[in-house]
């Protein structure tokens, strides 16, 4: 698969170069400075020209093709060599010292003087004759021979009639001339015009010179005067057909620029890979007019295409036609290169296909319904091509954006699971410390041991152990959540049943505090993961009494505001300050304990609590107490309608 990069060596061509030889110059630069080329196309004025030969061109060769029109070869060249961060220019130079090309070396000498800083190189070449000889064998439009002869003969009846009533000869040229700028305006091409000008002087000399209605004149000045007409005329003619073509190439231009602007508009709008794929679908099938077929480049393959089809085609899009199709869309994407109705390969199939090009290889493969029509036209052609860049790079500017959060979400969570390790290693030291100190002083000792003291080393061995067991359970729902795994069981639950639980679980950690818990004669449910739940309310009262001192009350409410119910966790601590407040339920982080056991937590509780209620469609939040202490809340939504079995 070839790859389009940025290129620092331009080929470049006009329809009347060999462009074979100029591309070949090119290829074996670039492969001498190790670099890529591309293929310029320049043309003057005319959006007509024939670019298909340079641009099967530069597919054959797999490097960027890119056409521009203007009024200047050489500033042309100049600009977008400065715009493109090309460094090198190659263009052909006739061997012919006398001969309508030897504008091309006027040429090159201006582009120095434009980029002294860009390398030259001259092809030395015969230009093609095929343009040329086209060129003189133009065929003539009648429509724009009409308006000739018809404008020259009322010229000629409304000359005469101003030399009836005794205009001048002088003011009779002007009208000539002004008859020739009104044939150049109203007709395309040279030949018109310049044949309105050699008309113009043999019919004034008919006319109205003396001896009239011969092709002789008696004056000496005679002669010059049909000089001056003539001249006159021929360049105020060149002058209106050169802005004509100016006006067209404008126009081309800004047409250019609004559809490339409207696209860049549009597809920074879009926030997903997803979307950018569907609006880059629907830009292609405004711009061409018909439906079209975009398959995204999944791991390395074809993915399943995005359809965008227009109401004015019969034809449907189903599973068969799909299945037609798509091998002729992986051929683009393997080869990199146009397939399908208009080319080489398979051009009975129903759509075109064209690769998507990013900085780094092909993105996706665009197929574009065939219709009455299998090519576009030139200018239809360079603007698609400028589209579906633009497409590839908001597809590939999405892709590392995501690439981007990804890279940062795995960061953090290696960066979690590495403060999770140093947390564990350090905090469980203590009382795993404890339990075999324990353990191996009633191995070794027991006989020594009197009953109240035993009791006492196996109270110490199970408060150690139940509080690993919580340690390990907030453990476990920290790695669970950080894998995106939680998937809730969710249940009608009484909210009384589970502070009831919660409160058992921890009753025998108390530690000397009192807890309290305030009936509500309502009843209130609430559909949740039980498990869970009881765990949040557990690490609430479980801070309680960590951070407070013994015979502290710890008091638990719920209460019913509006569709939520509140259930609170209070005690009357120190409270805790305001420094605290900004990061508590960040995770890992603790403050100082009152706990004269040595054992501090990971920082895992409040963290998960917030986690837990979030997941549950609900809250945390932190208050002081009166006239001390603080208050925990969880809000959480209630059940609208509830049915209990009976």
């Amino acid at each position: 698969m070839s790859e389009i990069k940025d290129s620092r060596i331009l080929a470049c061509m006009t329809s009347e170069m060999d462009g074979m030889e100029i591309a070949e110059a090119a290829k074996k630069l670039a492969e001498a400075f190790h670099e890529n080329f591309s293929i310029l196309y320049l043309t003057l004025f005319s959006s007509a020209d024939n670019k298909q030969k340079e641009r099967e061109l530069a597919e054959k060769l797999g490097v960027r093709f890119m056409s521009i029109a203007g009024t200047d070869i050489a500033s042309q060249i100049a600009e977008y060599a400065r715009v493109c961060g090309a460094e090198r220019i190659v263009i052909g130079i006739s061997e012919k010292k006398k001969s309508i090309f030897e504008r091309k070396d006027r040429i090159i000498q201006r582009l120095l003087k434009l980029a002294p800083y860009l390398d030259v190189y001259l092809v030395s070449q015969e230009y093609a004759s095929a343009y040329s000889a086209s060129k003189k064998h133009q065929k003539l439009n009648l429509n724009s021979c009409l308006i000739t002869v018809g404008m020259l003969g009322i010229t000629t009846l409304l000359s005469m009639m101003l030399y009836s009533i005794g205009v001048t000869e002088t003011n009779i040229v002007t009208v000539y001339i002004l008859s020739v700028l009104l044939i150049s305006y109203l007709t395309d091409g040279y030949s018109y015009s310049i044949f309105a000008s050699l008309a113009s002087v043999l019919i004034f000399n008919y006319f109205f010179t003396e001896p009239r209605y011969t092709f002789f004149a008696y004056e000496t000045g005679y002669p010059l005067t049909f000089a001056v007409m003539g001249i006159s005329a021929i360049l105020t003619s060149s002058l209106t057909i050169r802005s004509k073509k100016e006006e067209k190439v404008i126009a081309q231009k800004a047409y250019r620029t609004d559809v490339l602007l409207a696209a860049s508009r549009n597809l920074q709008h879009s926030q997903t890979q997803s979307e950018i794929l569907l609006d880059s679908a629907s830009l292609i099938s405004r711009f061409t007019g018909k439906s079209v077929l975009l398959y995204p480049v999944v791991n390395g393959r074809l993915d399943r295409p995005i359809v965008k089809k227009i109401a004015s085609e019969d034809q449907k899009i189903d599973e068969d036609v799909l299945q037609n199709e798509i091998p002729i869309a992986r051929w683009t994407y393997f080869n990199a290169s146009e397939a399908g109705a208009g080319t080489s390969i398979s051009p009975n199939a129903m759509y075109r296909y064209l690769p998507v090009y990013g900085s780094k290889g092909i993105l996706g493969v665009v197929g574009i319904h065939a219709g009455k029509q299998t090519k576009a036209e030139d200018m239809d052609q360079d603007l698609l091509t400028a589209l579906l860049s633009e497409c590839g790079t908001a597809i590939e500017r999405e892709q590392l954006r995501e690439n981007q959060n990804r890279l940062e979400i795995e960061t953090q969570r290696e960066k979690t699971r590495s403060t999770l390790l140093r947390a564990i290693s350090h905090d469980l030291r203590t009382p795993l410390t404890s339990i075999s100190g324990n353990s191996e002083v009633l191995l070794q000792e027991e006989e020594k041991l009197d009953e109240a003291q035993r009791h006492l080393l196996y109270q110490n061995i199970n408060d150690d152990a139940e509080w690993l067991i919580n340690v390990v359970e907030n453990i476990l729902l920290t790695t669970r959540m950080d894998n995106n795994n939680l998937s809730l069981n969710l249940q009608p639950e009484a909210v009384q049943d589970l502070i009831e639980e919660a409160a058992d679980h921890m009753s025998h950690l108390l530690n000397g505090h009192s807890l309290k818990i305030v009936p509500q004669d309502e009843l209130m449910m609430v559909e949740v993961e039980a498990s869970l739940m009881i765990q949040v309310l557990s690490n609430l009262i479980d801070n309680a009494v960590k951070y407070t001192p013994q015979g502290t009350v710890i008091t638990i409410t719920q209460e019913k505001h509006g569709d939520e119910v509140w259930i609170q966790v209070a005690d009357t601590g120190p409270g805790i300050n305001e420094e605290m407040k900004k990061n508590l339920f960040t995770m890992f982080y603790t403050a100082g304990s009152l706990r004269g056991d040595s054992r501090r937590g990971l920082g895992l509780g409040l963290s998960l609590c917030r986690t837990i209620a979030e997941a549950h469609h609900g809250k945390i939040s932190e208050r002081d107490n009166e006239p001390h202490g603080c208050v925990f809340t969880i809000a959480l939504p209630l059940m609208k309608e509830v049915q209990i079995d009976e």
